[in-house]
């Protein structure tokens, strides 16, 4: 089951080599660690390109999307487990 939510969070995120991982986000003043980043996409908004990130931990899998126009982070779906 996953639900839309569409929220800008923080997120924390190192750069290893060449690719991002993010470590974690803070969504509604709760933390969520993240084991695993499963995927990144890059898709556009208008002619500004966009990065969706697949993450997950041991209670779910969470996709957000990082901006580049304005740097901006947002948690747009949650799936539960």
């Amino acid at each position: 089951m996953y639900e839309k939510i569409h929220q800008k969070v923080d997120v924390q995120v190192i750069f290893l080599k060449d690719r991002p991982v993010v470590r974690s986000f803070i969504w509604k003043n709760s933390h969520y660690p993240i084991s695993s980043v499963n995927l990144i996409t890059r898709a556009s908004k208008g002619q500004m390109p966009v990065f969706l990130f697949s993450v997950s931990n041991e209670k779910g899998a969470y996709e957000l999307r990082f901006d580049t126009d304005n740097l901006a982070w947002w948690l747009e779906q949650i799936y539960y487990k």
